[in-house]
């Protein structure tokens, strides 16, 4: 009996110390702001309340997020109501491309934005030769309005496919019960539709607030300097220059709570349902030709707002001049160059730069698969406490910022190994693709049919035949959804890597912050449309097993 018992531990001791592992480091920074010069303080947090220069900086970090979360909500509606009351050519095509919010790194928005929005970019470069103007009329880098279009660009898909898949589940009995009380498709929208999508909106604001709180790419090169700074590059500016790890962890710590009261929100508000009813929902039609010009507007707007940044940064890629007053040529100069041994970013730096985003991709995918998988089946099996859950979605309010800090501060005093710096990358891109990984694989087995296994073990099969002939196959799907956000997710994070990695350890995005701070925006186009070829294949096997 007591052996039985003891061997009903084990998973929850396991699991404990591998959850342990990753929050160490948060738990060093929490330490961490309650010294100042070798003291038990609270001077780090006095100097926050009452520097105003925290108060403005906390303020814009809050603002910029919640009207990037806004925006992005209001955006989405017009085009969600479309998808769901009509059909037309490429509508599939174009609701698969609301994966790509997840997928795709956010450097790759803030060169695209460069290239596009830029004062000698397309937009402007367009208005100049059309015009004959000597200077564009859109001046949008390097300002609040920057930074807010680029994080509405980034999270109107992640607002469309929560808003849509909410909206295009809604029973058509509901409208027609509306309809017969003589309601019309104001009173139906406020009454029926609005009450219904709530939640889904709810969700979607609290997640994209989220992302948009902890921006750091995207404020770091388009806000343009301290005047839009935010709590995350503030973090980042405190331990990389000032070294003032004590002011940056009390930053971090005060940071994380409040990305943490947020998430508690977003799991303790109202909850998206998941219809499992086989009632008839909201039939679609083709458009009628008083909406058509409407449907017509909403994707030409998409077509010129999102594919104009990466299409302008895939072209310009391709475009060579061999002097200033050259005329630009269709060229692989810049491909050549990457690959060159001879330039300064040349092959060396380009494959190395290859090699180590796949180093970490892939050992980030192992790690946080393997972790997320068994958190999923302990706590399916309720050999775990339920409120192990909680700590496995967490990281989606922790910054990779903050366990860079964490882990550097467990570096403290001794000497930083390559090995160590490859492991603390690792560890800190795993922590934050955990949930991706858990929240895939539990979804999966709450849907799973428990008497196929019950079955099996009642016929003799033992739990690892269960699991490896009958569970593990029907979990093929989640997993490799799991395993390529984790992917993706470590191939595009620039900030861990930025903080962690010696100088000499680059990966792709490295790579492309560096040709854009040295002004090399052709190279870092090339090297960008690399990584946009790696994102699009993740995004192609993702649809495919949501297609299949």
């Amino acid at each position: 009996m007591s052996l039985n018992s003891s061997s009903r531990k084990i998973p929850s001791l396991v699991l404990a110390a591998i959850l342990g592992l990753l929050y160490l480091p948060v738990l060093l920074i929490f330490l961490r702001a309650f010294f100042r010069e070798g003291n038990i303080s609270l001077e780090n947090f006095r100097v926050i309340l009452t520097n105003p220069y925290y108060g403005r900086l906390l303020l814009f970090t809050f603002l910029q997020a919640f009207l990037s979360a806004l925006f992005s909500l209001i955006f989405a509606l017009i085009p969600a109501a479309l998808f769901v009351h009509f059909d037309f050519p490429g509508k599939k095509l174009l609701l698969s491309f609301t994966t790509l919010s997840f997928i795709l790194p956010p450097i790759l928005v803030v060169l695209g934005f460069v290239i596009f929005w830029g004062n000698k970019g397309s937009v402007n470069t367009l208005f100049m030769e059309l015009l004959h103007l000597e200077k564009g009329p859109f001046e949008i880098l390097y300002s609040f309005k920057a930074i807010i279009l680029a994080h509405v660009f980034y999270n109107i898909p992640l607002a469309l496919r929560f808003t849509y898949n909410q909206w295009a589940t809604t029973p058509r009995s509901h409208y027609e019960a509306a309809r017969l009380l003589g309601a019309n498709h104001r009173q139906i929208f406020r009454s029926v539709t609005l009450p219904r999508l709530t939640p889904a909106l709810a969700s979607a604001f609290l997640i994209i607030f989220l992302y948009c709180f902890l921006s750091f790419a995207v404020i770091l090169v388009l806000g343009g300097g301290p005047r839009f700074s935010t709590l995350e590059v503030e973090i980042y500016r405190q331990i990389k220059f000032n070294l003032d790890f004590s002011l940056g962890s009390a930053l971090a710590a005060g940071e994380t709570l409040i990305c943490l009261l947020a998430l508690l929100i977003y799991f303790k508000g109202p909850q998206i349902k998941e219809d499992i009813s086989t009632e008839e929902t909201i039939p679609t039609s083709k458009v009628p030709l008083k909406y058509l010009p409407l449907l017509i507007l909403c994707l030409l707007t998409g077509l010129i707002f999102f594919g104009g940044p990466m299409g302008s940064l895939i072209l310009r890629s391709f475009r060579y001049a061999p002097t200033r007053s050259a005329e630009a040529r269709l060229s692989l100069e810049w491909y050549r160059q990457l690959f060159s041994a001879t330039s300064r970013s040349g092959a060396a730096l380009t494959f190395q730069a290859v090699k180590n985003s796949l180093f970490f991709a892939l050992s980030t995918t192992f790690t946080a698969t393997i972790v997320g998988t068994g958190s999923a089946f302990l706590l399916h099996r309720k050999k775990v406490p339920p409120l192990t859950e909680l700590f496995l979605l967490l990281p989606m309010g922790i910054s990779s910022i903050v366990m860079a800090l964490g882990y550097l501060l467990i570096s403290t005093g001794m000497e930083r190994t390559a090995l160590f710096s490859d492991l603390s990358v690792i560890l800190a891109h795993s922590f934050i693709a955990l949930p991706f990984v858990y929240r895939s694989i539990a979804g999966a087995l709450a849907q799973m049919d428990r008497g196929l296994r019950e079955s099996a073990l009642l016929q003799g099969a033992r739990e690892i035949q269960s699991l490896y002939h009958i569970e593990l196959p029907l979990l093929i799907k989640p997993l490799i959804t799991g395993a390529l956000f984790s992917f993706a997710l470590s191939m595009g994070e620039v900030n861990a890597v930025l903080i962690l990695a010696p100088a000499d350890r680059i990966t792709i995005p490295i790579a492309i912050y560096r040709l854009i701070a040295s002004y090399n925006y052709p190279g870092a186009c090339a090297m960008g449309t690399l990584l946009i070829i790696i994102s699009l294949a993740a995004f192609y096997v993702l649809d495919r097993q949501d297609k299949n």
